[in-house]
C-alpha cells in the first residue's frame, strides 16, 4: 500500500457508548455528558517532520551556529517527504 503522507500517524478507534464510531462520550461523577468529536491527530508526514526537527535540534548544541528557524523547518519536511517516497519505493512484505 502506498502512503502519501496525510494519513494519521497514529488511527485508532475510540468507544462511546453507541460502540466504536467517530465520537467520545464521557460523563463526569454527576453524571453530566460530554461529547467528544473523534480526531485523527497528526498525520505520516507531521510525524517524520518532528522526528526529523528533533534530530537536527538535539545534534547541535551550539545555538550560534544554528540555521534560521525557517531553514531547519524546511530541512525537516524534506527529510519526511523523503522518508515517505523511501517507504514507497520499498516492497511491503506484508501485502
Amino acid at each position: 500500500m502506498k502512503i502519501t503522507g496525510d494519513e494519521p500517524a497514529f488511527p485508532f478507534w475510540k468507544w462511546n457508548e453507541a460502540g466504536y464510531g467517530d465520537a467520545v462520550v464521557m460523563r463526569d461523577r454527576d453524571g453530566n455528558q460530554t461529547v467528544n468529536e473523534y480526531n485523527s491527530g497528526m498525520t505520516i508526514r507531521q510525524y517524520f517532520a518532528a522526528k526529523a526537527l528533533q534530530g537536527c535540534i538535539a545534534s547541535s548544541s551550539d545555538m550560534s551556529m544554528w540555521p534560521k528557524k525557517e531553514e531547519v523547518a524546511e530541512q525537516a519536511r524534506r527529510y519526511a517527504d523523503a522518508m515517505i517516497k523511501e517507504l514507497n519505493e520499498t516492497p511491503n512484505p506484508n501485502e
